[in-house]
């Protein structure tokens, strides 16, 4: 059987034995696939491969389970303590929000698309709502927010709140969001104290309800950093 390549990141990492890891991960042009490396025991485990790197890597196997014969070191992003807690959110929302071996055409770039955002940026909200609105729609889950149930285009001054239904409805309920969110996270405009803190409230409310009863574990790190 030939080997393929292809580049990866790591979402997730499990130990399977002391001499075997399973991954899941990001492949470049494919989507998601669990891949297994055999490592040394002991003082050699450190060659496991790390989360926020990208990785070419020379696989065999056609089935669920690949394995890993050998990888380069691609790049590495270098991320800050904070960082790390973002990039593992974002791990835990693509794993609850992707199934494993179905084609993500262009899941990878969006990931990395985010890793290369995140380390120009400090204000972080913008890049990760970006990330979530487009990972929505690589799933299949496209959330218009430019125009209205009525096709009407959105408009700063009005309120609308979301239906899965019907998409944005006009109305002055107390879970409806002023227009000018949904111009701030189609970058329009810019964002302040207010929308920010609007923006998180809507994206989570939108992402609730595509990932079900799944927890996403970091969001209780990551709310104190978002304030």
């Amino acid at each position: 059987m030939s080997d393929n390549t292809n580049r990866i990141f790591i979402l997730r990492a499990i130990d399977y034995s002391d001499s075997s890891i399973i991954y899941d991960a990001i492949v470049e042009k494919k989507g998601r696939a669990s891949f297994m490396q055999r490592i040394s025991k002991g003082k050699y485990k450190n060659l496991s491969l790390q989360f926020f790197n990208l990785y070419s890597i020379t696989y065999s196997g056609k089935n669920d389970m690949k394995y890993i014969r050998e990888y380069d070191l691609a790049y590495n992003y270098s991320l800050e303590s904070n960082q790390k807690i973002y990039g593992m959110y974002i791990n835990e929302l693509v794993y609850y929000m992707t199934k494993k071996d179905l084609e993500y055409e262009n899941l990878f770039e969006i990931y990395k698309n985010f890793f290369k955002s995140m380390s120009n940026k400090d204000d972080l909200i913008p890049t990760i709502n970006k990330f979530e609105i487009n990972l929505l729609e690589e799933c299949g889950h496209f959330i218009n927010i430019n125009f209205d149930e009525m096709q009407n285009k959105i408009s700063k001054n009005s309120r609308y709140y979301f239906d899965f239904e019907r998409g944005l409805v006009k109305s002055s309920a107390k879970n409806s969001f002023k227009g000018e969110l949904f111009f701030a996270l189609n970058g329009q405009i810019d964002y302040d104290d207010q929308l920010r803190r609007d923006s998180r409230i809507f994206m989570k409310f939108i992402i609730d309800h595509f990932i079900g009863s799944n927890k996403i574990r970091t969001r209780e790190i990551l709310k104190y950093l978002l304030k």
